[in-house]
């Protein structure tokens, strides 16, 4: 499996070590200072459960990556729990405002795993620099989610670091873009 980490910031590069230090084939995609860091050095983790040192790929260029399958992803067990789990909670906000969508949350994962060799819009609007929209696919559920006292930990989550790679980004691009 071939697994690329957009905007490998602190936490992003914590998620792609400790992955690359499993076996899969890691691509951290990063910028500036802290990709020269990582290539240099390497991601070093600091943890009570184990310090180590990992050395997956990294670059600023997503195309030297290649493809990494969405559908890869959905078959890895614990990625597929959390989209199965951001799935369940977005299903509890929409009958909790009177919707009922008929698919299951099993059919909608079988479906991305079909689909195969693919990007999202999402990620294909991250590596152009684009803002992201994540009002309307995290941060209108979370409002919905607020206003009709439903929990969503893993969407909310998901949201908070979902933001904080689109400011990260928004703000190395701007920085890029200004640079002499």
């Amino acid at each position: 499996m071939k697994v690329a980490v957009v905007g490998a910031g602190a936490i992003g590069a914590y998620v792609g070590a400790a992955l690359h230090r499993a076996g899969p084939e890691v691509h951290l995609i990063a910028r500036g200072p802290h990709l020269a860091a990582m290539r240099r050095d390497g991601v070093r983790v600091l943890s009570p459960r184990g310090d180590f040192t990992a050395r997956p790929a990294a670059t600023d260029d997503p195309s030297e990556v290649g493809r990494a399958t969405m559908g890869q992803i959905c078959r890895h067990p614990d990625t597929r729990a959390l989209v199965g789990s951001m799935m369940r909670e977005t299903l509890a906000v929409a009958a909790a405002v009177g919707c009922r969508p008929e698919i299951s949350v099993e059919r909608r994962i079988a479906g991305a795993e079909r689909v195969g060799d693919h990007k999202t819009s999402t990620l294909q609007d991250l590596e152009r620099g684009k803002p992201l929209e994540l009002d309307v696919l995290l941060a209108a559920v979370v409002e919905l989610a607020d206003l009709a006292g439903v929990p969503v930990p893993t969407l909310r989550a998901a949201h908070a670091l979902a933001d904080l790679l689109a400011t990260t980004s928004s703000a190395t691009t701007a920085t890029a873009g200004s640079a002499p």
